[in-house]
């Protein structure tokens, strides 16, 4: 099963700490693994995120992957797995036969920015920037577009918003609007 536990894209939802845990317990009783993309963890305005589900895992259930790529740098392709050696192993041989991967000294100095926690505070920069962007949007939001509906009470994290139009709006017309105009 793969989910996104922190912000589910585009919902935004979070899952609960109790569904979490039974997740975790049908994973154990159906034996499947749950694939944990940690999605926008770190992108979070309330201080204290959820725990992860592989941090919660005592059956070893959890595949913990996740990507750099939104918070450091795209083009770099940059990303990471939790799980047993063995698979980490598999996965290193299948990578190599289907994309190449960053350069070595790439690797080693982004391993070695993480270690001296130079991530670590640009995730914290990063936060603080997507929190006043969200606080923008939902005034933006409330003073432009009324009749939205939106994440009003709080946006707790993450860089998207979702929002619904009202009832009378046409979402399939407006989607094609904008691609006749630039025709």
């Amino acid at each position: 099963m793969y989910v996104t536990p922190s912000h589910q894209c585009p919902t935004t939802a979070t899952l609960p700490l109790e569904c979490r845990h039974v997740l975790l317990e049908l994973a154990q009783k159906h034996d499947f693994i749950v694939s944990e993309d940690d999605y926008e963890s770190e992108n979070n305005f309330s201080g204290a995120p959820h725990p992860a589900l592989k941090s919660l895992d005592t059956a070893d259930r959890v595949l913990y992957v996740g990507s750099l790529s939104k918070s450091f740098a795209p083009g770099l392709r940059l990303g990471y797995v939790v799980s047993p050696r063995d698979l980490i192993r598999e996965l290193r041989a299948l990578r190599r036969l289907m994309v190449r991967h960053p350069a070595t000294y790439i690797q080693r100095a982004f391993a070695t920015f993480l270690a001296l926690g130079h991530h670590d505070a640009l995730l914290r920069r990063l936060a603080f920037a997507y929190k006043e962007r969200a606080e923008a949007l939902k005034a933006a939001l409330d003073t432009r577009l009324p009749e939205v509906t939106h994440a009003r009470a709080r946006i707790t994290g993450g860089s998207s918003c979702w929002v619904e139009g009202p009832p009378w709006l046409d979402a399939t017309r407006l989607l094609l609007k904008p691609r006749r105009t630039a025709s």
